[in-house]
């Protein structure tokens, strides 16, 4: 009985213990995340009205896979549309459960991103995301947002599902 209540407690203690070291390279994920993301929501809608598209449905499993990549980058320090494990966005959507025939993503970090319409502006005035923002058959969008030391990282998934 000793002996067991001894081997409970050590795995106790070191799932404390790694929960603890977890903490420390989670996710940062900001307060007002639904507010930038309805901010987002208004600005890339407005873009694509302006230009004479029609507005895309936010979709949460986009939004998933833009998530995770955020937070990646973010806890490991990089930015680059490839993961470290060398996903895609396509392979990042599918395994949130999106099913494609079309897609595309923008990314963005530090502080000049610091808001939602200085990302959007940035990415308007960037030919590779303007037309990504552009594209006519995308009908869904997904927005993650993470942050280090160095400003957030935003990540926008848009696509057509299958």
């Amino acid at each position: 009985m000793r002996r067991a209540f001894t081997a409970a407690g050590f795995a106790v203690a070191f799932i404390l213990s790694s929960g603890q070291v977890q903490a420390s390279n989670a996710c940062q994920i900001p307060t007002n995340q639904q507010a930038l993301f309805q901010d987002i929501d208004r600005g890339l809608n407005q873009i694509r009205r302006q230009n004479g598209l029609r507005g895309l449905r936010y979709n949460a499993e986009l939004s998933q896979a833009a998530t995770n990549h955020a937070c990646d980058m973010a806890v490991r320090g990089y930015f680059s549309h490839t993961g470290r494990n060398g996903s895609t966005v396509q392979r990042r959507a599918r395994s949130a459960g999106y099913r494609d025939c079309l897609i595309a993503e923008n990314i963005a970090h530090g502080t000049p991103y610091a808001a939602p319409n200085a990302v959007l502006n940035g990415w308007m005035n960037s030919e590779g995301h303007r037309f990504n923002m552009m594209l006519d058959r995308v009908q869904d969008y997904g927005i993650g947002i993470a942050v280090d030391q160095n400003g957030p990282y935003w990540v926008l998934v848009l696509a057509k599902g299958c």
